[in-house]
């Protein structure tokens, strides 16, 4: 007999290391044999992970509208089988790219949907470390709506947090955006010399920060949380 749940998990170990080695093509091609892997072993929930997570290659290739027409479809399997969590929690990608593309009634809708059903925030903060990052598409969209002290207030947040080169990317942003050339001109400076930090830091390719809030899930096994 074939151990589906054995040859399901190799695959995705295999994406998972496709990922890190920036192999985006080969990643996607591990992730479609996990999901009929996973039809095949009547695995519903992690065939829709699977499905979910070729979010990040096709963020890698920087195809927006893969990124986006995942993002429903993954959202609109998961609400079927009521995972309001997974539901939501998925929805990262999807804001920075509206963010991109200044579709900001878009981004806002995602943004709502984030706060209120990820399971990530409690009375209006984000209590989970590995969703900070979500404070740049906060900051972004009040850099966008000339919300400047709320703006500077998340971007603070992430300074404060740790994650300097978003942090001074958003104020980059935000001072180009509100003609303050002297504050410009030192978050800009700030932002080099973060961001060759990062670079030296890191052994292989990685997303730009606007699409680094992304899937908040890897390559494992777990329940439907509602």
């Amino acid at each position: 007999d074939c151990d589906l749940y054995t040859l399901s998990s190799v695959y995705g170990q295999m994406a998972e290391l496709y990922h890190y080695q920036f192999l985006p093509n080969e990643e996607l091609k591990a992730l479609d044999i996990c999901e009929k892997i996973d039809l095949m072993a009547n695995d519903t929930i992690q065939a829709i992970k699977s499905y979910e997570l070729h979010l990040r290659p096709y963020l890698l290739l920087n195809i927006k509208d893969s990124v986006l027409a995942i993002t429903r479809n993954a959202r609109r399997r998961y609400l079927e089988r009521n995972c309001k969590q997974q539901a939501a929690r998925l929805l990262g990608p999807a804001i920075g790219i509206y963010l991109d593309k200044n579709e900001i009634d878009s981004a806002r809708k995602y943004m709502e949907i984030f706060e209120k059903e990820s399971g990530f925030f409690t009375n209006g903060k984000i209590t989970s470390t590995k969703a900070k990052m979500y404070y740049f598409c906060k900051g972004r969209m009040h850099t966008m709506t000339n919300n400047v002290d709320s703006a500077k207030y998340y971007f603070a947040e992430l300074e404060k947090g740790g994650w300097k080169e978003a942090a001074y990317e958003g104020f980059v942003k935000l001072y180009k955006n509100t003609n303050k050339p002297d504050s410009l001109a030192k978050y800009a400076s700030l932002y080099v010399v973060a961001n060759d930090s990062a670079r030296a830091s890191t052994t292989c390719c990685t997303p730009s920060i606007t699409t680094s809030f992304t899937v908040l899930s890897s390559f494992r096994r777990g329940s439907c949380s509602r």
